[in-house]
């Protein structure tokens, strides 16, 4: 578990379920997944298969974002191989529910993913890949020091940016 000023960054648990399916079945939050707000068969099915693989692909994994001061699941977060057609790397990602957006939330997240990946996972790189509409995801990865690595056209979703980062080097500051 991960903790932040105002952020838990926990495994799921199968009572996340209403939580997480309130975010998943918005259409907001959906908007450039590629995939129509899901059903709550879809999120508990989407729940379990992150509650079960857990252990099978730790330390990454998408994790739990939970607001600390109402002990209620926001959103998700995590560290996930990309497929090797779009790049050879292993992603951040975050998703929030859109209540949650503009609270400066998915960069404490993010920010967070990113001391586990450097420091304890002893990541080269991280990436991250956002649809090319999605102004706020691009400037939230501005935000945290990713750079415009690649343009990709992902088939059936459309144009989206490749953004690395590489850790900065303590003694050089580069």
């Amino acid at each position: 578990m991960i903790e932040t000023n105002n952020l838990l960054i926990r495994k799921f648990r199968i009572d996340d379920l209403p939580d997480i399916h309130h975010f998943l079945s918005d259409p907001a939050t959906m908007a450039y997944s590629g995939f129509e707000p899901f059903s709550i068969e879809q999120s508990s099915e989407w729940l379990l298969n992150h509650v079960t693989t857990y252990p099978e692909v730790a330390p990454l994994g998408i994790f739990a974002v939970v607001e600390a001061r109402a002990n209620r699941v926001i959103g998700y977060c995590g560290l996930e191989k990309l497929p090797p057609d779009i790049a050879n790397e292993i992603e951040v990602t975050v998703g929030l529910a859109p209540e949650f957006w503009g609270k400066g939330y998915g960069a404490e997240s993010v920010s967070s993913l990113l001391e586990y990946a450097f420091n304890k996972c002893r990541l080269d790189r991280i990436a991250s890949v956002v649809h090319a509409e999605n102004q706020s995801a691009q400037n939230l990865f501005r935000s945290c020091r990713f750079q415009l690595h690649r343009e990709l056209a992902i088939e059936g979703v459309g144009p989206h940016i490749l953004f690395v980062l590489e850790p900065i080097d303590q003694e050089t500051g580069k």
